[in-house]
């Protein structure tokens, strides 16, 4: 039996794969065998890859909520520009919790003009001038011009600051929300360009590094809707860890939203977090 890719390619259906993503979301091995059954037995020759997504994600929302909010954690980056969160602030946070001291900073003097620099992250004396490129589909890949673009600010950066016009260089990255295209990649290995996308590297892609550290987006929350997210965004609550460290009273004042609001937030969000 034959399914069908975003791109059209029609690829052999392994219910295996069903199971593995099951088990990266936190799924334990029987509910993960349990998805997988159920989505072999609805899957006929030519269903797409994004509806056997949106099975698997109506299976583990209606057994396992929690865990369907950590399967959905794809669709729940592509909401953060939507709903008021800087994709930029998302990864700077994302950083500080594998230890990196990070900064947004505006306008950056290189050796022959300026440059608006996404984040800087600073780890064991080595700065790493990051471009974010955020992305809302998934079939929207980095091509070569924006890696090659990236390269030559950070090359003018390096420059710039040999002439004391910025701080050191060490590093280039590009960090998105999607995928590399092949030259983009065979660019980047060529320069040693540190790029981090939705599935590469595959030991330290963002989604792996997410979940590695739970630093999940308030947008992976299956129980908030576009208001609820807004004035999240509005009382500059971006991570679940902001809500289930945060004082009721103090998130309720900072958001707009009811204390009891909150409480069924942190809720969800302490389950989220917390899956083994």
């Amino acid at each position: 039996m034959f399914i069908t890719k975003s791109s059209g390619e029609k690829v052999l259906f392994e219910k295996e794969k069903i199971t593995r993503t099951a088990l990266r979301a936190g799924a334990q091995p029987n509910l993960a065998e349990a998805v997988a059954q159920e989505v072999t037995r609805r899957v006929v020759d030519g269903t797409t890859t994004k509806q056997i997504f949106e099975m698997i994600l109506e299976i583990l929302d209606r057994d396992a909520p929690p865990i369907a909010a950590r399967y959905n954690l794809v669709q729940a980056l592509f909401q953060l520009g939507p709903t008021g969160f800087e994709f930029e602030k998302y990864v700077a946070a994302l950083l500080h919790a594998y230890g990196y001291e990070t900064e947004l900073p505006e306008i950056l003097s290189g050796a022959c003009i300026t440059h608006e620099v996404d984040v800087l992250a600073v780890k064991d004396n080595r700065r790493a001038m990051i471009e974010c490129k955020f992305r809302h589909e998934a079939n929207i890949y980095i091509g070569i011009k924006d890696v090659m673009a990236n390269w030559a600010r950070y090359l003018d950066l390096v420059d710039g600051a040999k002439r004391g016009l910025c701080p050191q260089m060490d590093e280039c990255w590009l960090i998105t929300n999607t995928r590399f295209s092949s030259d983009a990649l065979k660019f980047a290995a060529c320069k040693n360009i540190t790029l981090i996308g939705w599935n590469y590297p595959e030991e330290r892609s963002i989604s792996h590094m997410i979940d590695a550290k739970a630093v999940y987006p308030v947008t992976v929350l299956r129980d908030a809707d576009a208001p609820t997210l807004k004035a999240l965004a509005h009382g500059k609550i971006m991570l679940l860890k902001q809500l289930t460290e945060g004082d009721t009273a103090t998130l309720a004042q900072k958001t707009g939203l009811t204390e009891e609001r909150i409480k069924l937030l942190t809720h969800e969000a302490s389950q989220i977090i917390n899956l083994p």
